[in-house]
């Protein structure tokens, strides 16, 4: 990228750190998918500064330990930013009215504003005061988060891959290869429901209709996320649920990938009877529960869940939510399609 003359006259921290940056590309790249690079290259940047100061300069020196100052301010103006993004993420799928909407939206930039006002003092080397003077936009936060999406995934799965430079970067190799809806490394504070979902989990609740999930999750085997990550989503769905009175009574979940297991790919493909389309999730829930194929209703959003639904014998509903039918895996149509799971509500109870 081109850079201006000025560029020269940053600290030897600042200057290294960039320089491991735009080099971070010519080992991954992935066209049309900027959070995915450009959070690639921050983990990159900022492991591999600590690790070149560490072994030819000293962890200890001044230039360091204002590169870490740094790194602390930049990852604080981050946090910032991004708890006002999921403010506004939630306030669009809200069901106010748009003028209510546009209230709110600058209620929340104000509010950021102010808690950099009131926070600016704890910032150690960096000043951010000229960006927070602007008049912000969606924009603005959209840049930030895209450019750091990953960056907390990146060094999660780096730990996992021993911190050796040459597996972890097989393994970020092996995910450009995905489609892009596989590439993402899953982190569970990304979770969040669709808009009115969580109502419609407590409608069923109150009409005493068990409500169950099952649901296929071959990021465990792909190794986008662990055990431990997935218990954590799942902990933030309940917790979510609870709070507004809802719960799900039970969840049912397939680990695995007929190409993937542990994070490595299989020498050959290798099905199980649990992964949608297969059945087999359904039938064990419903084994559990006593219901009879004829009283499940299955609410999809991908051709897997419609498969599954057919196979099992069920009828199901579709919504245009999530993948909405476009996944391409299999030809099966649902026996109706509603908007949402709000509407799938809706339309069971009549």
């Amino acid at each position: 990228d081109p850079v201006l003359s000025t560029f020269v006259k940053r600290k030897d921290a600042a200057l290294a750190a960039t320089l491991i940056h735009e080099m971070a590309p010519q080992v991954v790249y992935v066209k049309n998918d900027t959070s995915f690079n450009e959070s690639f290259a921050t983990f990159v940047e900022e492991e591999g500064l600590e690790q070149f100061f560490q072994e030819r300069i000293g962890r200890g020196s001044s230039e360091m330990i204002w590169y870490r100052s740094a790194r602390r301010d930049r990852e604080r103006f981050r946090q910032l930013v991004l708890d006002a993004y999921e403010k506004l993420h939630h306030l669009y799928g809200s069901e106010l009215e748009d003028s209510e909407k546009l209230q709110n939206k600058k209620r929340i930039f104000n509010q950021l504003k102010q808690t950099f006002a009131e926070q600016k003092d704890q910032f150690e080397v960096l000043r951010y005061s000229q960006w927070f003077s602007q008049e912000l936009n969606n924009t603005h936060l959209l840049g930030i988060r895209r450019y750091h999406r990953d960056t907390e995934g990146f060094r999660r799965l780096f730990e996992k891959e021993g911190r050796e430079w040459k597996n972890f970067f097989a393994r970020v190799l092996e995910l450009a290869e995905k489609p892009k809806d596989e590439r993402k490394i899953l982190k569970p504070e990304a979770f969040r429901f669709v808009p009115g979902s969580i109502e419609a989990v407590a409608r069923i609740n109150q009409a005493g209709w068990l409500c169950l999930l099952v649901t296929n999750q071959a990021a465990l085997a792909r190794g986008q996320m662990d055990l431990a990550e997935f218990a954590a989503v799942t902990k933030k769905m309940n917790r979510e649920l609870f709070r507004s009175g809802a719960r799900m009574d039970a969840m049912y979940f397939c680990p695995h990938h007929p190409d993937w297991e542990a994070g490595k790919k299989r020498s050959s493909p290798k099905n199980c009877g649990c992964r949608k389309p297969e059945p087999g999730l359904l039938e064990k829930a419903c084994r559990a529960h006593g219901i009879l194929p004829s009283e499940t209703v299955m609410i999809g959003d991908t051709t897997k869940d419609f498969e599954a639904s057919r196979r099992f014998g069920c009828f199901s509903i579709g919504v245009r939510t999530g993948h909405g039918g476009q996944d391409g895996t299999c030809s099966t149509k649902p026996d109706c399609w509603q908007d949402d799971l709000a509407s799938a509500v809706d339309w069971l109870m009549g």
